[in-house]
């Protein structure tokens, strides 16, 4: 099982939407999964993500196309979609440096027997 969960959630931004795709596949770390959830977009993000999905990127992808619901429904949907106990947001029109998941992980070994931190842990597993 992946350590954390990165979600994007997006509505037709497939122009922009590479920018975060290849910030992801040049991780130093790629304990993740990426969990897409697209808002009833009408542009060619379902095409682009599918054809991500494709490539050995040394994660996995989730796609969900939803209905527009609304961006707060679809984070909502995103952290349900989860399999890991860590959620992370990364939005359509962001990316991350290359260390990015490294560091974040290393942070949360460091932190996950202090007790002062174990609130964020809770409520990040609750999420």
């Amino acid at each position: 099982m992946k350590k954390i969960t990165i979600h994007t959630a997006t509505y037709n931004r497939a122009y922009i939407l590479k920018k975060a795709y290849d910030s992801l596949v040049n991780q130093t770390n790629k304990d993740f999964e990426w969990i897409i959830t697209d808002d009833g977009s009408t542009d060619n993000t379902s095409e682009l993500v599918k054809s991500w999905k494709l490539n050995d990127n040394g994660f996995d992808i989730i796609y969900n196309k939803l209905n527009h619901i609304g961006i707060p429904r679809a984070l909502n949907y995103g952290v349900q979609s989860s399999n890991t106990g860590w959620f992370m947001m990364l939005d359509s029109d962001d990316y991350i440096l290359p260390n990015t998941v490294e560091l974040v992980l290393n942070w949360l070994e460091e932190i996950k027997d202090d007790e002062k931190n174990g609130w964020y842990r809770i409520c990040t597993l609750l999420s």
